[in-house]
């Protein structure tokens, strides 16, 4: 099987959102959010909303505890210990902050959260979440050693 051609706008490649589906992908400034684009492209299943989110969390959670308790590993700003855990909310932003480094051509994390650089930073990035709660969500992604 072959990827599909693009051969221009059609039902296949059109973006079939109403109008309030486009306000929901919209936070509270009207600035559409890139993990809210992402949640809307889900599929649903008897009108529920996906709950992927919350499975990579739960994944992510029991991966740090898994850390934490074989290598040592501290984490500073998530901490299960102290019931600060990583949450669907977090892996939404965290997918939609890789969604903005995507489109500026992928930055290091160093540029992305710059402060003495503004025109490398990517400024959507550094609201939407601190810096070493990306670098902890991104450590407790594993594909191997599960």
């Amino acid at each position: 099987m072959g990827p599909i051609e693009y051969t221009g706008i059609s039902k296949q490649f059109e973006v079939n959102a109403t109008e309030e589906e486009v306000k929901e992908m919209m936070d509270d400034n009207g600035e559409i959010r890139y993990y809210k684009v992402l949640e809307w492209s889900l599929p649903r299943f008897e009108g529920e909303s996906p709950l992927l989110f919350d499975w990579i969390a739960s994944r992510m959670r029991n991966y740090m505890v898994h850390l934490m308790k074989t290598t040592g590993w501290k984490p500073h700003y998530y901490n299960p210990e102290s019931n600060i855990i990583i949450l669907g909310d977090h892996v939404a932003r965290f997918i939609g902050v890789q969604s903005a480094r995507m489109l500026h051509g992928f930055p290091s994390v160093e540029d992305t959260w710059s402060s003495w650089d503004p025109l490398d930073a990517v400024g959507t990035t550094k609201e939407c979440m601190a810096r070493a709660a990306y670098q902890e969500i991104a450590c407790c992604l594993h594909f191997i050693d599960d």
